[in-house]
C-alpha cells in the first residue's frame, strides 16, 4: 500500500474523519503501529478478551459473532469496509469484547495500544469530537429502533436480535438457537411466524437456524402493523 492510498485509507476510517494529511503524518511519526494480516477462518478477537488496543478492518472481510448471555441463541453477520474494532469497549465497566470476530476472506487490520490513543485524543478536539460521535451513535441506535417496534410474538424478538447485534452495514446474518424461541411461544406459534417471514422473503430456515436476507425490511415489518413493499 503507497502512502497516498494509506493515508486515504486512515483518513476514511471512523475514528479519523475531518483529520488532514498532517495529521495522519505526524500521527504515524509519533505512534507504534501494527499492521496484521489474519487468512480465512483466523480469529481476530475472542468474546471475553480485554480491549487493549484499537483495532481497524482496512481490507477484507470479518465474520461478527455474538451470544445471548444465556448461550441459547447465537448471531452472527458479515461485515466488508473501513471500521473501528473495539471503539465502544475501550472504557467503561465493562472493557472486554461482548463478541467473537473471524476473518471470512484474508482480511488486513491496523492496531495501536489504549494509551496512544488517549494521547491522541488531548492531541486536538477533532479526535474527541469522533469519538464522542461514534459512541453516541452506538447508544443511541438501538433504542430509537426498538421504541418504534409495535409487533408482538416471535417476529419482535426475532427482530430485537438482529438490532442488538448487527449494524446496518451488516449483511449475512445468521440466527441460531430458534429452540429458546419454541420455548416461550410454543413450536407452532413460532412455526407459523417463521412461515410468514419467509413469505415475505423476510427471513429462510434451514433447521434451526434462520437467515435474515433484508435487515431493514425485517426491522420495517415490526414497526408496523403492515408490511410495505
Amino acid at each position: 500500500m503507497g502512502t497516498g492510498t494509506m493515508y486515504q485509507t486512515i483518513m476514511d476510517l471512523p475514528l479519523f474523519k475531518g483529520v488532514g494529511e498532517e495529521h495522519i503524518s505526524t500521527f504515524l511519526e509519533k505512534t507504534r503501529i501494527e499492521f496484521k494480516k489474519y487468512a480465512a477462518g483466523e480469529k481476530i478477537v475472542n468474546e471475553g478478551e480485554e480491549v487493549k488496543k484499537l483495532k481497524f478492518l482496512l481490507k477484507g472481510k470479518i465474520r461478527l459473532e455474538f451470544t445471548t448471555r444465556n448461550g441459547e441463541v447465537t448471531v452472527s453477520s458479515l461485515y466488508e469496509g473501513h471500521d473501528v474494532i473495539g471503539a465502544t469497549r475501550l472504557f467503561g465497566i465493562h472493557p472486554y469484547y461482548d463478541g467473537t470476530i473471524t476473518a471470512e476472506t484474508e482480511t488486513s487490520v491496523m492496531e495501536f495500544s489504549k494509551e496512544k490513543y488517549l494521547s491522541l485524543l488531548g492531541s486536538d478536539p477533532i479526535y474527541i469530537l469522533n469519538f464522542a460521535n461514534l459512541l453516541s451513535l452506538y447508544a443511541q441506535r438501538i433504542p430509537e429502533t426498538l421504541r418504534r417496534f409495535r409487533r408482538l410474538g416471535p417476529e419482535r424478538v426475532i427482530a430485537e436480535w438482529v438490532v442488538l447485534f448487527t449494524t446496518q452495514r451488516n449483511f449475512g446474518i445468521r440466527i441460531n438457537g430458534l429452540e429458546s424461541l419454541e420455548k416461550s411461544y410454543g413450536s407452532e406459534a413460532v412455526n407459523i411466524a417463521i412461515a410468514s417471514l419467509e413469505e415475505k422473503g423476510l427471513a429462510r430456515q434451514d433447521g434451526k437456524m434462520l437467515e435474515i436476507p433484508d435487515r431493514e425490511a425485517l426491522i420495517e415489518y415490526v414497526s408496523d402493523f403492515e408490511y410495505k413493499e
